[in-house]
């Protein structure tokens, strides 16, 4: 039974950079007190065809069947039927081929992008996985009644966020930032209550997966063989579902991305996923603040596959704890050139009770052409309450 793929953290008496069996560069920090970390490996490509996006950045693989003014009820790929209240579901895409960022204006505002390239903005829509209903256009729109779309014309929906339901996205980040992730065979992928340990101890048959989704008041019953990987227990943050204190601003901050790369793809490394990630187009610096200590840091680093074999960068690390009259950050690592197409870069860094984290991308040419680089999983990790 294939339950979960890992590599463990391996302890060393210094820093230092070794290149691992799966082509990826680690840099291997001296051993501290620290909860026992693990690094995910093999997090299953996103899936190839639809699927639905979730509040908190999940994605669940399945064909939609029903979209209500309440409810969304999706034909799952692994899980059965699921159905999940509207205002934890953020979108619907067709494929991969519609990436997760969608620019969207007002809150209430609902887009659907149509398979000739079209965009159709609307207030209300509803389907029964055969036609999509929509309505509520804008005074600009010409449009004044509503429109029937055959479903196979969609490539994807991406709902606003509405009065009512924007707190309920809020809490749904916040767990998703805290919480353990699962990621299926299918590429679905969610936070979950489930930890690692709870999975491998489950008795043969479906797991009872619970995700962190306000409203899902019944389990997910998913075949233990179509479980890919789980996450270990640990207390951790996962910096790409936080604000940043400090980041790119004004005309350059196009340069910080969340969820997806600098052009707007879902995010992958040499083919490689994540369950969260950041983009960094060089170049550019983003600062966490903590509200207790972190001991350790861990990513995984390269240009992401849109630029190909272009761009080429240095990342750099630093930490430092809050002080109001000085900047105590100092540099706990910096990277060689990174190239598009080179091996990735593993990253885990002690931190020494650091309360704050600067992420940099600098240019290593002169000149930034796609300098584009990706963190997968980039997460700061405490001590374990317990």
């Amino acid at each position: 039974m294939k339950r979960q793929r890992e590599l463990k953290w391996l302890p060393q008496l210094c820093l230092g950079l070794m290149f691992s069996v799966n082509g990826s560069w680690w840099l291997v920090a001296a051993e501290v007190p620290a909860p026992p970390a693990v690094m995910i490996a093999n997090v299953p490509p996103w899936p190839v065809g639809p699927f639905v996006m979730l509040r908190g950045g999940g994605v669940v693989a399945g064909r939609l069947r029903e979209l209500a003014a309440d409810r969304v009820m999706v034909d799952s790929v692994s899980c059965g039927t699921l159905d999940l209240p509207r205002t934890a579901v953020t979108g619907y895409r067709s494929s991969p081929r519609v990436g997760p960022l969608i620019n969207t204006a007002g809150n209430a505002t609902i887009w659907v992008t149509l398979a000739n390239g079209d965009r159709v903005a609307a207030t209300t829509v509803r389907s029964d996985g055969l036609v999509l209903w929509l309505d509520g256009f804008a005074e600009s729109n010409p449009i004044r009644t509503p429109l029937e779309i055959p479903f196979e014309r969609i490539l994807g929906i991406d709902f606003g966020v509405g009065d009512t339901s924007a707190l309920d996205s809020r809490e749904a980040v916040a767990l998703a930032a805290l919480g353990c992730w699962v990621g299926l065979e299918d590429g679905s992928r969610f936070a979950c209550e489930n930890s690692a340990e709870q999975v491998s101890q489950a008795p043969e048959g479906p797991i009872s997966l619970r995700p962190l989704l306000r409203g899902l008041a019944v389990p997910l019953l998913c075949p233990a063989d179509a479980i890919a990987v789980v996450e270990p227990r640990g207390s951790r943050l996962r910096l790409a579902l936080v604000e940043p204190e400090e980041g790119p601003a004004g005309a350059l901050a196009t340069s910080l991305t969340r969820g997806c790369t600098y052009s707007g793809d879902w995010p992958r490394l040499r083919g490689q996923t994540g369950f969260t990630a950041i983009g960094l187009h060089a170049p550019a610096a983003v600062r966490y603040r903590f509200d207790r200590p972190a001991v350790r840091f861990t990513a995984t680093v390269g240009i992401d596959d849109t630029a190909g074999q272009g761009g080429s960068v240095r990342v750099r690390v630093l930490a430092g704890t809050h002080a109001p009259a000085q900047d105590t950050h100092v540099e706990v690592f910096r990277s060689p050139v990174i190239g598009g197409g080179d091996a990735l870069l593993a990253i885990d860094l002690p931190l020494a009770d650091a309360t704050s984290l600067e992420l940099q991308v600098g240019l290593a040419d002169g000149g930034a052409v796609l300098d584009r680089t990706l963190w997968l999983d980039p997460q700061a990790w405490f001590r374990s309450a317990d």
